[in-house]
């Protein structure tokens, strides 16, 4: 079982979690994550993550009751998480300067791959998933 970090309004550094995810939940927001990333939110199935985990098509919606929408919103909101939390750490360990933070937080942004949000969604999804209050 895997505790996921959530982000808090709290001071940096500081994370509440949420609740337990299973390990099954965990390989399939893994596999989704890496095949969204390699080909794109258009370009895969619901089928095409089942596969890759080994789960049956019609299974994989016990872990995504939502479908295939929902399970990118949660990569996504799983992805900044782990940006945030990294990021974070990378200001609290550059001490009390705000001129150490700031060099600490852009060294952490430049290390990062960008997210390509037109290859991971298209743009008419992207604006459609706000428009609904997913993102």
């Amino acid at each position: 079982m895997h505790r996921s970090p959530k982000p808090t309004n709290m001071l940096v550094g500081f994370m509440e979690t949420t609740p337990v995810v299973s390990d099954a939940k965990m390989r399939v927001l893994d596999a989704a994550e890496r095949l969204f990333h390699l080909r794109g939110y258009n370009a895969i199935t619901l089928r095409d993550i089942a596969g890759e985990v080994g789960l049956n098509h019609a299974s994989l919606y016990h872990h995504v009751p939502g479908g295939k929408e929902a399970l990118f919103v949660e990569v996504m909101q799983r992805a900044f998480a782990r940006h945030q939390s990294h990021l974070d750490q990378a200001i609290l360990d550059a001490g009390p300067d705000l001129r150490a933070q700031l060099r600490a937080a852009s060294r952490w942004m430049l290390s990062q791959t960008p997210i390509d949000f037109m290859r991971q969604a298209g743009r008419y999804q992207i604006l459609e998933l706000i428009g609904r209050g997913g993102m």
